[in-house]
């Protein structure tokens, strides 16, 4: 069963820190997840990186281009 996300806060270099709905939380290595093209090549700036968000409706991490 996927989770909503509750919470999430950007860390030092491209880690997240993810609070999910059951209580679970922990640190996410994004560097290791995605490429940095396309939608997601913003990121690559650690100031668009630490734009982060829990979009409102789907309760997954994202930024403001867009990009979950």
């Amino acid at each position: 069963m996927l989770r909503d996300i509750q919470s999430v806060l950007p860390l030092s270099d491209y880690r997240l820190h993810v609070v999910f709905d059951n209580g679970v939380e922990g640190e996410i290595d994004i560097a290791g997840l995605i490429d940095f093209q396309g939608v997601f090549e913003p990121l690559r700036h650690l100031d668009f990186f630490r734009q982060v968000t829990v979009h409102p409706e789907l309760r997954v991490v994202c930024w403001p281009n867009g990009a979950d």
